[in-house]
């Protein structure tokens, strides 16, 4: 697993097949189970945000782009949650996937 910060709101981690057979998961098993999809990424955010600065300031959102070597996932810090001063939507837990479609050609 290697990991990247892009800047303050965003971190880019890239899985490998191995590390997703590591931890018992598929790139299939993203079209299923959504508590356990949801399960692994916090998993995966709680590994790489060690000191716990970058999920204790409200929601993130997950981006999952499925590649044949594994999986690049993009862990990006909501920020509309603070400008709009509703407390009630704090700590609120988004989670948005992306996937590549593919064409066969004839």
């Amino acid at each position: 697993m290697e990991m990247e910060r892009l800047n303050a709101n965003t971190i880019r981690v890239l899985l490998g097949n191995d590390d997703l057979a590591e931890r018992g998961i598929t790139v299939l098993d993203l079209l299923g189970n959504h508590k356990q999809i949801e399960t692994f990424f916090y998993s995966i955010l709680d590994e790489v945000d060690k000191d716990h600065t970058f999920a204790s300031e409200g929601g993130v959102t997950f981006q999952v782009m499925p590649s044949q070597s594994g999986l690049e996932l993009l862990i990006s810090r909501n920020q509309d949650e603070d400008e709009g001063g509703d407390d009630s939507k704090k700590g609120r837990r988004r989670m948005k996937t992306a996937c590549p479609i593919l064409f066969a050609s004839s």
